[in-house]
């Protein structure tokens, strides 16, 4: 079986940028925020495609760059992948500058072990989350849960719904995308079921 970090997060993120290249630029958006980043080469090169912007592959807990270099920063679905995620949120803490501001987009569980999580996520709970943010320093500026957020942007669902449906058509019998769409479908039923919640939360540098 293909391997769930490398399928989701490498290859499905090059396929991402291929369809992308075919279907037109205004599709990038959205097809870019059907995943999110990990440490693949794929991923880095995918998020170069289609935003020709640049891109550095790093460990989380060990960031290239000096302290304080940075203002504003995100980081998106990412805690619930690291191996060791105090290490990781104190590495986001050290880049900030004094009064920085960090977004992140945070899945956190009701349980402290959640059955059927996808490979390679472990959902840290609300005490949890807290003590991750307390470790590092970083105080909640604000908050929301992810039924409050939204688009304005036309068509944005439709976009997401095409590029979807354009990398299953081109992949659907590749066991990477196989086990990728597996991946997807597990965090989707934990959402649903409200074992797992998502929320985005702005926090600043104490």
């Amino acid at each position: 079986m293909a391997d769930a970090m490398d399928a989701e997060f490498d290859t499905v993120a090059m396929w991402t940028a291929e369809v992308v290249d075919a279907l037109g630029p205004e599709y990038a958006l959205p097809a870019g925020c059907r995943g999110s980043g990990s440490p693949e080469s794929g991923a880095c090169r995918a998020a170069r495609r289609l935003f020709d912007r640049p891109s550095v592959r790093a460990d989380a807990a060990a960031l290239p760059l000096p302290d304080a270099a940075v203002r504003r920063a995100w980081c998106l679905g990412v805690i619930c992948t690291l191996p060791d995620q105090p290490a990781g949120m104190r590495e986001l803490r050290r880049i900030l500058e004094p009064g920085g501001l960090l977004g992140l987009l945070v899945f956190s569980a009701l349980e402290p072990t959640t059955e059927h999580a996808p490979e390679g996520n472990h959902f840290p709970t609300e005490d949890e989350l807290r003590g991750l943010l307390a470790g590092a320093r970083l105080e909640v500026v604000t908050r929301a849960g992810l039924a409050a957020l939204g688009t304005d942007e036309p068509d944005w669902d439709e976009r997401m719904a095409t590029v979807e449906r354009e990398l299953a058509r081109r992949h659907a019998d590749d066991p990477r995308w196989q086990v990728a769409s597996r991946q997807s479908d597990a965090i989707g039923r934990l959402l649903a079921s409200g074992a797992v919640t998502g929320q985005l939360l702005v926090v600043a540098a104490g």
